[in-house]
């Protein structure tokens, strides 16, 4: 009994602050959350967007990087054993160091 005391004396209690609750308020805080939901949503959305184009441009930039290093014969239409091997040596170490670099950003964005 002494528990059923305690839930009706907190469910009386809820009931109290229930009633004197403004519905408009209720209605208000609805609409606040959904903005708040909304404004959330398009902001993982536009940082997806300027993820992608980070990506799309840190590609871009290794490509450039490693052609201009790597590629020096202009003669034929496959690449020399070398310059496969330059091409490939050029994206690993600069693919980890992208890598590298944004787990240090992300660190220090987190401290």
């Amino acid at each position: 009994t002494n528990t059923f005391t305690m839930v009706n004396h907190v469910l009386s209690k809820i009931k109290k602050k229930m009633s004197q609750f403004n519905p408009n308020q209720f209605q208000q805080m609805q609409q606040m959350q959904q903005m708040q939901q909304m404004q959330q949503m398009m902001v993982e959305r536009e940082m997806k967007k300027i993820e992608i184009k980070e990506r799309i441009s840190s590609y871009s930039m290794v490509v450039k990087k490693c052609f201009n290093n790597c590629i020096k014969d202009f003669e034929t239409a496959t690449l020399s054993k070398k310059e496969n091997g330059c091409i490939e040596k050029c994206s690993i170490k600069t693919f980890k160091h992208y890598i590298e670099s944004a787990k240090v950003f992300r660190e220090n964005q987190q401290a």
